[in-house]
């Protein structure tokens, strides 16, 4: 549960809490029901998404998108029902997108992808993003939901919270190795000074 200063929304259980946000009729967030999607042509959905997928990514990078167009098709072909195509609508045209990859009681959420010039400011990128694929991991029981890095205080209002991940790099050149261990030491310093303020697993 939250915080009881913050209202009684806030002493209800996590399910609850975002049942209640996420609800159709919801006075702050406004989202269409959630239905199973069906669409007439396959390849021109795959292809719509994964339009999303480069639009957003341009949004935050400066380097193109690392993925083949066929990217969320060979996911749905290799991984089924473990991959979940969460996706939002407005007038007939999927504006937003959103992937979350199951594996047991854990899941993730790699990719995140929103027409900015349809959705303009309404609530599409934490609809599709956070609101419904926590929903969703709830109601499946998932225990603990990934969303990478990048843009932690958005996150961490929504309930996320950090953890220390390790990454094992063996450069190619043993003179690297030196230089590779100082950039990483260098990072970490940096990562804990800009996330003091963030909850830690």
């Amino acid at each position: 549960a939250g915080e009881l200063r913050c209202g009684p929304i806030a002493a209800l259980p996590i399910p609850e809490r975002f049942r209640w946000l996420t609800a159709t009729r919801s006075s702050i967030i406004q989202t269409a029901p959630t239905h199973p999607g069906k669409c007439s042509d396959l390849e021109k959905t795959f292809q719509r998404l994964f339009e999303l997928l480069v639009m957003n990514y341009k949004k935050h990078n400066t380097i193109s998108i690392p993925f083949k167009k066929i990217y969320i098709a060979q996911l749905k072909e290799n991984f089924g029902n473990n991959v979940i195509v969460h996706v939002a609508e407005k007038e007939g045209k999927i504006i937003g997108m959103c992937l979350t990859a199951i594996h047991g009681d854990q899941a993730v959420t790699p990719n995140i992808g929103v027409d900015y010039s349809l959705a303009k400011q309404d609530f599409t990128y934490f609809n599709v993003g956070y609101y419904e694929p926590i929903k969703k991991a709830i109601d499946r029981k998932i225990k603990r939901y990934y969303y990478g890095n990048a843009m932690y205080d958005i996150k961490a209002r929504r309930g996320c919270t950090i953890e220390d991940v390790y990454i094992y790099y063996k450069p190619g050149k043993p003179y690297l190795t030196q230089v590779i261990k100082l950039w990483f030491l260098l990072h970490t310093m940096w990562m804990r000074i800009k996330l003091r303020n963030i909850k830690r697993i």
